[in-house]
Order: C-alpha cells, then sequence, then structure tokens
C-alpha cells in the first residue's frame, strides 16, 4: 500500500514511487524533505536521509528536492539532544 504525500506543493502531480526505510511510498516528484516524511508516516522529528550508494545525504525539512522512481531514503530518531 502507498501513501500520497499531503504537504506536496500545488501543481506538482507528477507522482514516483520511492522507498522510505524498505517500504514504498508515492511523493510528488518534485517534494521537501517534510513531504516525504509525511507521505511515509515518519515523526516529524526522525531526521530523514537519501541513500546514494554507500553514503547517507540529510535532507533538511524544508529542503526542495527532485525524487527519482525507487529512490532509497532512510528515516531515523535524531541522535542530538532535544
Amino acid at each position: 500500500m502507498t501513501n500520497v504525500a499531503e504537504a506536496s506543493e500545488p501543481g506538482q502531480s507528477h507522482l514516483v514511487q520511492i522507498l522510505v526505510n524498505n517500504r514504498e511510498v508515492e511523493v510528488p516528484k518534485n517534494t521537501t524533505g517534510a513531504g516525504i516524511k509525511t507521505a511515509a508516516g515518519v515523526p516529524s522529528d526522525y531526521q530523514l536521509f537519501r541513500i546514494a550508494g554507500h553514503e547517507e545525504i540529510l535532507v533538511g525539512d524544508t529542503e526542495q528536492i527532485e525524487v527519482h522512481n525507487k529512490e532509497a531514503f532512510a528515516a531515523t530518531p535524531s541522535i542530538e539532544p532535544a
């Protein structure tokens, strides 16, 4: 089952399937870190990382990114103190 990001930008109707913590999620091709977390049902205080080979690149909540079909992301609890 996939979820569509409710926090997508107006006019961004082209959806792609990505993986968040190995779970398929459908999001607009142009979205934000917060949009991905919302679509995946990830708590807003988690950190989101784009998986690029063996590298994990932090994606900020307000960062605008273009995602690609089957691209992988990992969401983890923040290790920073509250």
